[in-house]
């Protein structure tokens, strides 16, 4: 039972951890969105070259399945683990800190450094709990 608890208890540190990081941004920017694509090339290309860049913790302790980038639900496509329900050797556990480009066509990809997921906007998403 205590393990539940402390998982349960890293997932929502983790989701205020994505909240609080995307309302910092928000916050901090003017009323439009820059568009950072000259300082991150890689990030972006032609076809997505409106994407906006946030920098996100990106919560990976019970794999990587969903994340909440200002106040909007996306789902990983595909979810990623180790097949036990950790993250994928190689990702950070509990949090991996990047940076999500995302998209006007509700696409989002995450960068961090080699590692790299792909997530759709998945608003009635409810994210199961990580035990």
């Amino acid at each position: 039972m205590k393990a539940a608890c402390r998982c349960a208890r890293t997932f929502l540190t983790g989701m205020l951890v994505l909240i609080t990081g995307s309302g910092l941004v928000a916050c901090a920017s003017s009323t439009s969105e820059p568009n950072l694509s000259s300082l991150y090339p890689s990030q972006t290309s032609a076809t997505d070259s409106e994407a906006v860049l946030v920098t996100v913790e990106l919560l990976t302790h019970c794999g990587i399945d969903h994340a909440l980038v200002r106040g909007k639900m996306f789902r990983a496509t595909p979810y990623l683990s180790d097949g036990n329900g950790n993250p994928p050797k190689g990702w950070g556990n509990p949090m991996q800190t990047g940076v999500m480009s995302v998209a006007q066509d509700g696409t989002a990809s995450f960068t961090s450094g080699v590692l790299v997921a792909h997530f759709v906007q998945a608003p009635d998403y409810i994210p199961p709990m990580c035990s």
